[in-house]
């Protein structure tokens, strides 16, 4: 299985901490927050990787070019301008395989990656989205997931009504996934590629009681510093 990270972000949340180092590299217990991730995926015999970079994206390219990560195949997908999540992944098609994990570059979880692996491999959906069940109230639900482990509903804006949240890590089959991009350079996937995807009822939930963290905000730093 291949593993796609979007590190692309500007991570305005963090303020000007981000003016000279990429989100995804702020050290944390020594080492680039993404090369924890990394390690992560490696744990889980995941090593092809492909890193999605725009802002500062040199110093991430050089980082991984000078101190490569022994075992990880790491390549990189280089924005030019800003794409946003959907654009990024379209950028990097000719990188991507039939099956990928799509992981976020500004969250991390201790998540069983061989069993979401092995539970899509399942299931015939050709999506599926770790589902947070928020038993301790981390984040806003934005995703209804109903009897059947079918993601029926995604939205960021309105919360009511939905029942879990959207860790971040999803599979998928290239093919279902890019078909329902729409025909432009620039756009968001949760935006504009969820909303086809689940009216199709093609997006399973993976759900876990893993917690996700969100180093995009000083106290998400805090504590996943605190974690490693």
């Amino acid at each position: 299985m291949q593993a796609i990270i979007l590190a692309g972000g500007r991570g305005v949340r963090l303020g000007p901490m981000t003016d000279t180092i990429p989100k995804s590299m702020i050290s944390i217990k020594g080492k680039p927050f993404l090369e924890h991730q990394i390690l992560s995926l490696l744990r889980n015999d995941i090593n092809n990787i492909v890193l999605c970079i725009g802002h500062l994206a040199g110093i991430i390219r050089d980082h991984f070019t000078d101190h490569p990560i022994p075992g990880a195949n790491v390549q990189f997908s280089i924005e030019n301008e800003p794409l946003g999540t959907g654009g990024a992944l379209k950028n990097a098609k000719n990188l991507i395989r039939d099956d990928f994990l799509l992981i976020n570059g500004d969250t991390f979880s201790i998540l069983n990656y061989s069993d979401l692996v092995k539970y899509f491999h399942g299931y015939y959906n050709p999506v599926v989205m770790t589902a947070y069940d928020n038993h301790d109230h981390i984040a806003e639900n934005n995703i209804f997931v109903n009897s059947n482990f079918l993601v029926t509903a995604y939205s960021r804006a309105s919360p009511v009504g939905m029942n879990r949240v959207d860790s971040g890590i999803l599979a998928a089959k290239k093919k279902d996934f890019f078909d329902a991009m729409p025909d432009k350079k620039i756009f968001s996937y949760e935006e504009e590629v969820y909303p086809i995807l689940i009216e199709q009822q093609k997006v399973r939930a993976y759900p876990t009681s893993t917690r996700f963290y969100d180093i995009g905000t000083p106290e998400g730093l805090r504590e996943i510093g605190e974690l490693m």
